[in-house]
């Protein structure tokens, strides 16, 4: 999947992860969905959001606390090889997040639901696990705007690992016909430290 160009963006790489999971890594998540997931509602015009005031987006989220308690092995990916993976894609020396309960988290889009809203980084470099695969036609869509407007629509598919700098293209994911669940990571430029919109985690994890 060559998307690098098109995109417009510092960087955008897929990179093809699925060796590195460990066996039976589907039915972990399934059990921690089941068991450790929370609801929470994303709601335009709050910090970090870009969708009007009124919006209202459900989903689920699993934070990075009960990520590294019931997901261990995602946690130990995160921090290396996943790390080594996202300085090879940026090309910048990179450090995990010094917050666990946001470094990484797991998101649980229900089916026909909101997608994920609009939103601006404030990372230098995002990682996202697809752990469920939206072939195109079915939503899902990790959607990007680049310049002029054009919005750039990626098709989730199970075990890749998509690496971006969005801080400055506002992007989305649609809604899908089926239950959409994904990883967002977090890494910063090493020596610079954690930057995090004032009130964005109270508003993520409440």
């Amino acid at each position: 999947m060559v998307v690098d160009a098109a995109l417009r963006l510092p960087f955008f790489s897929m990179v093809d992860a699925s060796d590195l999971l460990p066996h039976g890594w589907c039915s972990d998540v399934e059990r921690c969905v089941d068991e450790a997931s929370m609801e929470t509602v994303l709601r335009g015009g709050e910090p970090g959001s870009l969708e009007p005031v009124g919006t209202e987006i459900s989903y689920r989220l699993i934070d990075g606390e009960a990520v590294a308690t019931r997901l261990p092995w995602l946690r130990s990916l995160y921090e290396d090889p996943f790390l080594r993976l996202a300085e090879t894609v940026s090309g910048r020396l990179l450090e995990v997040d010094t917050s666990l309960r946001s470094a990484v988290n797991i998101n649980i889009l229900p089916a026909h639901g909101g997608g994920y809203e609009w939103h601006c980084d404030t990372n230098p470099v995002t990682g996202v696990l697809f752990l469920t695969s939206h072939p195109d036609g079915q939503g899902g869509a990790l959607e990007l705007t680049g310049p002029g407007g054009h919005v750039w629509r990626i098709q989730p598919l199970e075990g890749y690992l998509a690496f971006f700098d969005a801080r400055k293209s506002p992007h989305r994911v649609t809604s899908a016909s089926t239950p959409r669940i994904s990883a967002p990571m977090n890494f910063y430029l090493q020596g610079e430290g954690r930057i995090r919109p004032k009130g964005l985690d109270d508003r993520l994890y409440r």
